[in-house]
């Protein structure tokens, strides 16, 4: 910076400048330096607040945010360093200078990185509309430490390197280091990545009724290390996320139909007209609006008949994911054909125990 100092100051003096015209002009950088930042911010925050505007998604606020981190504070300090670059001043003094501008636009630039990858996250999860607060505030929390140790480290390695000082024993320790904090936080690295790797897979989410080695629940909520399940005994399940991206699970909720099958046995003394009319009340009672909007029924017929009665089958398809409300509205046409047995006064035949099971 002295260099250039010195290089422009000859070039004022043979160009008729006075030492006053220099501080004119270091001043009219500086006015320059904080208009064209201002400029940029202002033109920068139009843009993305009228993109957010257009399409909603949240995308365009990281952006937001970050030209929100562009202070009066370090706007004014880049027009007072570009203009002290124009000004006579002591070399000991510019060296301070130039290491300040170095310091802070370092400090600037790794706080702008941890608030990108921030903001990115809690975008990201938040579009997903099936992470809890707490679970977004914890890998927020988490990857701001991550992030920061990560940045300062790439800052101070690059820094040794610029000094000239052997980095090479350095990272050679680092890379002891990291073997050896890894070994120790093994079981929780693993189920850190464990809850990224849910959410990159998707394989299952809040309000997903899963199947997973004997226990069976709806997701309540995942956290950054375990998930909550609430148990249909009514208990309240909580396992690692390693245990269970490495187990099998069975989603119940990634049906977009399900298929539901119901039998059961009516007694021989019925007639054919007896055994029609049931069939023809079961399909008018999907045709009721109450029922026709959540499912679709595929037939209800004499499936066959056997030495215990005669064997009934009502087959639909229930139009919705929700394993919960798939087993309501089970239970709501089980009970519409019991009114609707009762009704003709109809008794049911218990059906033979190893025929029921299968």
């Amino acid at each position: 910076m002295t260099d250039f100092k010195i290089n422009f100051n000859i070039f004022l003096q043979n160009a008729g400048f006075s030492e006053g015209n220099i501080y004119l002009i270091a001043a009219l950088v500086f006015a320059l330096v904080i208009s064209f930042i201002y400029f940029i911010k202002f033109f920068g925050t139009f843009i993305f607040v009228s993109l957010e505007e257009k399409f909603k998604n949240g995308n365009f606020s990281i952006w937001l945010n970050l030209f929100e981190k562009i202070k009066p504070s370090i706007i004014l300090f880049n027009g007072l360093f570009f203009a002290c670059i124009f000004i006579p001043l002591n070399q000991i003094i510019d060296d301070i200078i130039l290491k300040l501008y170095i310091i802070v636009s370092v400090v600037f630039a790794v706080d702008m990185i941890r608030a990108a990858i921030a903001d990115s996250i809690k975008v990201y999860f938040t579009q997903r509309n099936n992470v809890s607060p707490e679970a977004i505030k914890n890998v927020i929390n988490f990857s701001n430490v991550t992030s920061t140790m990560v940045l300062w480290l790439i800052v101070a390695l690059f820094f040794l390197q610029f000094s000239q000082i052997d980095t090479k024993a350095l990272i050679s320790g680092l890379g002891i280091a990291s073997i050896i904090v890894a070994f120790s936080f093994q079981k929780i690295l693993s189920d850190i990545f464990a809850f990224f790797s849910i959410y990159v897979d998707k394989s299952f989410a809040v309000g997903d009724f899963i199947v997973f080695d004997k226990y069976s629940g709806t997701i309540k909520e995942i956290r950054i290390r375990t998930t909550k399940i609430k148990a249909l005994s009514g208990h309240e399940l909580i396992i690692s996320n390693n245990q269970l991206i490495n187990g099998v699970i069975e989603n119940y909720n990634q049906l977009k139909k399900r298929r539901v099958s119901i039998e059961f046995l009516l007694p021989h003394n019925l007639n054919k007209k007896q055994l029609e009319k049931v069939m023809t009340e079961i399909k008018t009672l999907f045709e009721q609006e109450e029922f026709q909007k959540e499912a679709e029924l595929v037939r209800a017929n004499l499936n066959e008949i056997t030495n215990y009665g005669h064997n009934i089958r009502v087959i639909y398809y229930f139009n919705q994911s929700n394993f919960l409300l798939h087993l309501d509205f089970k239970e709501k046409v089980n009970l519409a054909i019991i009114d609707l047995l009762n009704k003709n006064h109809i008794t049911l035949v218990q059906m033979p125990l190893l025929q029921a099971k299968n």
